[in-house]
């Protein structure tokens, strides 16, 4: 149950000017009361400087101690499957990818096939921030492993999207597109 007055004690905090320092005050603060759930709630806050401030500290919190952080995994995936917030939702991509490749995370089906949907979705939409871009590529490439399907349509969508892409983006699709030959036994 999210704690209604951490939330307002937090929301005022990242409510402020930003000061040198806030994120990582506002990570600390969520990290030591463990209030993982009060900043996912904020990150679907109808200000969008509240959202995002409230996933920079959670990601700021997270990577402080990611295995205090678990019994909320679930939540972060359902958050990042339904934040319209692309500010937000690149902080989410983030943790996400992290849980899934470096903490062994395992998505429920129902979850999967929403992150996939999802995470397809904003390869593919022009207004998607090259931040969340990158970490979307990690998700899938994360997920392919169980799901031949999505190394085969990651595959093609990163081809095809590749010759408009900026240069730090098609440098990273190419390297997705190695990983995912290495994967299936291809040596080019």
């Amino acid at each position: 149950m999210v704690d209604s007055e951490v939330c307002a004690r937090l929301r005022e905090m990242l409510g402020g000017e930003l000061e040198g320092g806030m994120r990582t005050t506002a990570g600390a603060f969520i990290h030591s009361g463990r209030y993982y759930r009060e900043a996912l709630a904020l990150g679907a806050d109808p200000d969008p400087r509240i959202a995002f401030r409230a996933s920079w500290g959670l990601e700021c919190a997270y990577f402080l101690e990611p295995e205090a952080f678990l019994p909320h995994a679930g939540e972060l995936v359902r958050r990042f499957a339904a934040t319209a917030n692309p500010s937000a939702r690149r902080h989410y991509a983030k943790m996400l990818s992290d849980l899934l490749r470096r903490r062994g995370y395992r998505l429920a089906a129902a979850d999967t096939e929403a992150v996939v949907e999802v995470c397809f979705s904003l390869l593919i939409d022009e207004r998607t921030l090259v931040a969340v871009k990158v970490w979307v590529m990690e998700i899938l490439v994360d997920l392919a492993p169980a799901h031949d399907w999505i190394a085969d349509e990651l595959r093609h969508t990163l081809l095809a999207q590749i010759p408009a892409a900026s240069p730090g983006l098609a440098n990273h699709a190419r390297k997705v597109l190695r990983r995912l030959d290495r994967a299936a036994g291809i040596e080019k």
